[in-house]
């Protein structure tokens, strides 16, 4: 893993833009909600954890329950993450779930990936499979989580939708399998694991909207 450059400022993205060429990039900077009311403005956010993966360290923001907040987010919660074969269900995600900082990335990474690891761990939480805890450590507590490589050819036979949500122990076939409850199988080159370290008590940090580019 290598630090993030680029920005050199920890940030919470609301819009990614693309210098405008985004999709509603253009709409978005017109909105009168955001370059009057919110530009400049105070908001305190909750860093709740991290999410550790082998492509990303991102820290884990909980937004401001505020009304005000609705206008400012414009990141894509809903984002599809899963492919349709692995039994990870669609889930409607709650606003702002997609906020993070960006702390760490692997070589070649674009710092967007941070957001659809954490997308895969709220998927995986949404579905009722929170992962184990596997260590307590200072301030809290780490959970692991397995779940299929992104963009990997996972076959419908390999796929994830008999997956318990205790995956204490992993017995295994001399194809190096994944066996759960004798059922079905998930090859390990198939997998990855995700670490998720959980904050006992939030962190509160004061944050300004400014505007970029």
């Amino acid at each position: 893993m290598k630090t993030c450059n680029t920005p050199s400022i920890p940030h919470v993205t609301a819009k990614f833009s693309k210098y405008g060429r985004a999709f509603g990039a253009e709409h978005y900077a017109l909105r009168r909600s955001v370059n009057e009311t919110l530009l400049g403005k105070l908001f305190t956010v909750q860093i709740t954890g991290l999410v550790i993966t082998p492509r990303t360290i991102g820290a884990r923001v909980k937004l401001p329950n505020d009304e005000v907040i609705r206008h400012l987010w414009a990141s894509d919660d809903q984002e599809v993450v899963f492919p349709d074969n692995i039994g990870i269900m669609p889930v409607n995600r709650p606003t702002g779930c997609r906020a993070h900082v960006t702390m760490a990335l692997a070589t070649g990474v674009s710092p967007a990936e941070t957001g659809l690891d954490l997308l895969r761990v709220v998927d995986m939480e949404l579905n009722n499979r929170p992962g184990d805890h596997v260590a307590i450590i200072k301030n809290g507590s780490v959970r692991r989580l397995i779940i299929p490589k992104p963009h990997c050819n996972t076959s419908p036979e390999h796929c994830l939708v008999k997956v318990p949500n205790n995956l204490n122990y992993h017995p295994r076939n001399n194809n190096n399998n994944l066996y759960v409850n004798g059922i079905s199988s998930v090859p390990l080159s198939d997998c990855e694991t995700i670490y998720v370290y959980d904050l006992d008590f939030p962190h509160h940090y004061r944050v300004t909207f400014a505007a970029s580019y």
